[in-house]
């Protein structure tokens, strides 16, 4: 938050300075909340590696001509001198 302005000051446009957040203590959790984030934890772990292959050869591609645009402006920066 910035330094109120000496305008500001003058015409006692300061805002007041703001409370700090003090967390409540959280309520009981029911059972079906519970049920529900063992069901999710369940979900995420069924979820095998190889779901995500494709996500690894987009990588490798997007490195590979990164590595040639790199490679194509060293070689261009030299035949500009």
């Amino acid at each position: 938050m910035p330094k109120p302005t000496r305008r500001e000051r003058r015409l006692g446009k300061v805002k007041p300075p703001r409370r700090p957040f003090i967390p409540q203590a959280t309520p009981p959790r029911s059972a079906a909340e519970q049920v529900k984030d063992e069901r999710t934890l369940e979900a995420a772990a069924r979820i095998s590696p190889g779901e995500y292959e494709y996500i690894y050869k987009d990588l490798r591609r997007i490195a590979i001509l990164a590595g040639i645009m790199f490679a194509a402006l060293f070689i261009l920066s030299f035949l500009i001198q």
